[in-house]
């Protein structure tokens, strides 16, 4: 158990509103000081000396019609550093309010809950998956559980977020502290990690060639891609055949149910079924499976699916799909029978690897 020094310091919403804050002050007294340099070493309209007495300028000369044009910037600049003084002032007001410091402490929390997507596990070997807004214990038979993003943190099951996600420490009612910290990668999930990477990188490299009609380079690359790659040739026996089933099987590749006989596409792999099985615990549940969209002839719209690895079967006739996601996930490549993903699915798939699951909210924005 650890317990934070000081324990009341969480990660501080306050210096985040606070800093905004500042902000506005800043540029309220920068607008103020601009006013008054304005007002007192404005030049003043020149007039025209002849023979000894001052002259005004006449209403018709030019020079009457420069000294007035050249008074105009003095006035329209007390204008604007006025308006922008007082719209300082109104935003720092509203910061300093307690719904502004609210609204920025709850916007905060949510990009918190960002980071703490994905599994995690405490002292007592419990696997906890945060997926969203909900929590699940996968170590227990209890239900998920809602997460709650407040202006006054984050909290779960009666805990309290009091330190950063990189290292969360949560605090119990009881007052004692406990860490979370990220399940360390098995051998076998590393493996299977790579080998996804790997036969995504050669799809792409495959559609890439064809694009640029290199049909020898194409010819080179369907053969690795055949033949699963070399992280799969390079793998032991036991480890390959855990992967032979699945050396086709990566992001955009289509399929079709063998029960459902439905039509869909794989979004994202995952090396277990069982979340517990990431940290070694339950590994005879560990079966690989897919994060899949189903062709919406089939399927709820935008509804995604997990398969199991032996329940789907990859084929090039499955392509092209119809289904809404699509569109902003996956772009449809022809030249190769399926899909390639977008900077949306990318970075979503790149975060997988740090937060050890799939977090479908982040591709959809929910």
């Amino acid at each position: 158990w650890l317990k934070p020094e000081p324990p009341e310091s969480t990660f501080s919403e306050a210096a985040c509103t606070m800093k905004a804050s500042s902000c506005w002050v800043g540029m309220a007294v920068l607008g103020c000081c601009l006013a008054v340099w304005d007002h007192c070493f404005a030049l003043q309209p020149r007039t025209l000396n002849h023979g000894g007495h001052s002259l005004p300028h006449s209403a018709g000369s030019s020079s009457s019609s420069f000294a007035t044009s050249s008074s105009i910037p003095g006035y329209t600049t007390k204008i604007s550093v006025a308006a922008l003084g007082a719209l300082s002032v109104m935003g720092a007001l509203r910061r300093w309010s307690p719904r502004g410091q609210s609204r920025t402490s709850r916007r905060f929390s949510r990009m918190v809950l960002e980071d703490l997507q994905g599994l995690w596990q405490d002292n007592d070997g419990n696997v906890i998956e945060v997926a969203g807004d909900v929590a699940q214990w996968h170590t227990s038979s209890g239900s998920p559980v809602p997460v709650y993003v407040t202006s006054a943190g984050i909290s779960v099951a009666g805990l309290q977020l009091v330190r950063p996600p990189d290292s969360p420490v949560w605090k119990f009612p009881d007052g004692t502290y406990r860490p979370w910290m990220r399940p360390l990668k098995t051998e076998r999930e590393d493996i299977f990690r790579r080998h996804k990477d790997e036969l995504l990188h050669l799809r792409q490299q495959l559609w890439a060639a064809f694009k640029m009609e290199d049909l020898e380079t194409a010819a080179s690359l369907k053969e690795a891609l055949h033949s699963g790659g070399t992280v799969f040739q390079n793998c032991t026996e036991e480890q390959q055949h855990r992967l032979f089933a699945g050396r086709a099987m990566t992001t955009g590749v289509c399929f079709v149910h063998k029960r459902w006989n439905h039509r869909g596409v794989i979004i994202a792999c995952e090396p277990w079924r069982d979340a517990r099985a990431a940290s070694g615990q339950h590994m005879e549940d560990g079966t690989p499976g897919y994060y899949c969209l189903i062709n919406e002839r089939n399927a709820a719209k935008g509804q995604l699916l997990f398969f199991r690895e032996d329940e789907i079967m990859p084929t090039q006739m499955a392509f092209p799909l119809q289904n809404s996601e699509i569109e902003d996930l996956l772009v449809p490549c022809p030249e190769i029978s399926g899909y390639l993903p977008r900077p949306k699915l990318q970075e979503a798939l790149q975060r997988q690897h740090s937060c050890r699951r799939f977090n479908w909210s982040k591709c959809t924005g929910h």
